[in-house]
């Protein structure tokens, strides 16, 4: 099938890592229960209109913790920024903005749950630390509570 009849009208044009910490205090051993604290926030930068297009950046942050009852033995910061385009001759500047929030989240989470299990196996924590998958329309009405 060809790909220029099914393209999407909202498109991810680059991403990239801005910061990322990792502190691992203690290597958990193997069969260890281990908790996870996940916070999650993020925040539209630009929102731009050209000729032919609308433009926007996003970034997402995620802080994990984990714990193994009461010690404190990981502690993940990860920010990450995306630049998403859109056809201004197939959408609207409000179509876009909501579908930077939705469709943008949804990539970027993804982006950044991949890295976080890449980077944690990497690094030798075994099991890696699996990310859960986010509710990005939960996220955005908390968002937009906390704003008001």
């Amino acid at each position: 099938m060809d790909v220029e009849k099914i393209k999407a009208d909202f498109q991810i044009e680059s991403s990239a890592i801005k910061n990322v910490i990792l502190k691992v205090k203690h290597v958990p051993d193997k069969g260890e229960k281990i908790t996870y604290h996940l916070d999650v926030d993020y925040n539209i930068l630009n929102l731009e209109e050209s000729d032919s297009a609308y433009h926007g950046d996003l970034e997402l942050f995620i802080e994990i913790k984990a714990k193994s009852g009461r010690k404190n033995i990981l502690e993940i910061k990860l920010e990450t920024e995306a630049h998403f385009k859109g056809n201004k001759k197939k959408i609207s500047y409000e179509q876009f903005r909501d579908m930077l929030e939705l469709n943008g989240l949804a990539t970027l989470s993804h982006l950044s749950r991949s890295y976080i299990l890449a980077f944690t196996a990497l690094s030798g924590i075994n099991p890696p630390v699996r990310m859960p998958l986010l509710n990005i329309h939960a996220l955005r009405e908390m968002k937009n509570i906390e704003k008001h």
